[in-house]
């Protein structure tokens, strides 16, 4: 299914005979959801058509690119950006770097009768070459055998429920941001009083594809 056919779907009215929670009593409780979740997200091994299938576009779920990011040192980093990003010990540059340039972001938004609408996924896309296998992102310094040991975290937190790609250098200006914007603003709240307003700038702009306060910028 395509975008647009997913936007349709998202603006039929729901049906009076059955409401969501009721689906969801029939159904897989979010507890098992969850569960099933975190299962996947802690095996150390994916194969390429289990990636593949998570940014497949179909009835419930819709695939699209959210915008381009800037690698002026091919140096990538995934975190949380409003708790972890901050912090230069939790942000650790991946061990792989990329080629300098701007590259595609891609997220899979699901539309789940257990948990409404969830992005379920989100790709850097560096190359058009087709995944032959996937393995786990290790930090900087570090190699996959090394996976579990003490003081080596793989993978990043998301205290805040949210995920960011950038550059190493793109990390250092916004550290420099926020603490220049915490000084001119010494009791504000720089979600609410900041980024709050992009992610409803984000909702106005595509509503049938995140939640009404926003999902991503």
């Amino acid at each position: 299914m395509g975008f647009s056919d997913f936007f349709k779907k998202r603006l039929k009215p729901a049906s009076p005979e059955k409401s969501h929670k009721d689906q969801s009593k029939e159904g897989p409780s979010l507890q098992d959801a969850f569960q099933s979740n975190l299962e996947f997200i802690q095996s150390e091994h994916f194969s390429a058509d289990d990636i593949k299938r998570l940014f497949e576009s179909c009835d419930n779920q819709v695939c699209f690119s959210m915008g381009e990011v800037d690698f002026p040192t091919g140096k990538v980093i995934v975190a949380d950006p409003l708790v972890y990003l901050y912090n230069t010990e939790y942000s650790q540059p991946l061990n792989h770097t990329i080629p300098q340039g701007s590259y595609q972001v891609y997220i899979s938004v699901h539309d789940s009768d257990v948990a409404g609408l969830r992005i379920v996924a989100a790709k850097l896309k560096i190359t058009q070459k087709d995944a032959i296998r996937y393995e786990i992102a290790m930090p900087q310094g570090t190699t996959i055998e090394q996976l579990n040991q003490p003081g080596i975290l793989a993978g990043f937190g998301v205290d805040a429920g949210l995920a960011s790609f950038c550059d190493a250098r793109t990390a250092v200006e916004y550290r420099e941001f926020l603490d220049q914007w915490s000084i001119q603003n010494p009791n504000g709240n720089y979600y609410d009083d900041y980024f709050a307003s992009f992610f409803a700038q984000s909702y106005d702009r595509l509503p049938q594809v995140q939640r009404r306060e926003g999902d991503f910028i």
